[in-house]
């Protein structure tokens, strides 16, 4: 894999049950989504990246759900977001 290309630090990753994709989420509060058979990444996704008020949420937890079907991220200040796993690669 190349470097994670994040805008700050990576803090968390987690790879799909088949191996073929990786996510990885930063400080930035980016996620972002990697094809690991073709090694390069697929999608940026700013999930955690701002609120109303401009603030920066810190991916804290990353993890494949329901056999693979969903994505669930996890903030700093304790918002969680599921991601569908269809055309993230």
């Amino acid at each position: 894999m190349p470097d994670s290309q994040h805008d700050d630090v990576t803090t968390c990753a987690a790879v799909s049950n088949d191996g073929n994709v990786l996510v990885s989420g930063s400080a930035a509060g980016t996620v972002r989504v990697w094809d690991v058979a073709r090694d390069r990444r697929a999608l940026v996704l700013l999930v955690h990246r701002a609120d109303l008020h401009g603030h920066i949420d810190t991916v804290t937890a990353l993890r494949w759900a329901l056999a693979c079907a969903f994505v669930a991220t996890c903030a700093r200040t304790r918002t969680l977001t599921a991601l569908p796993s269809a055309g993230l690669s």
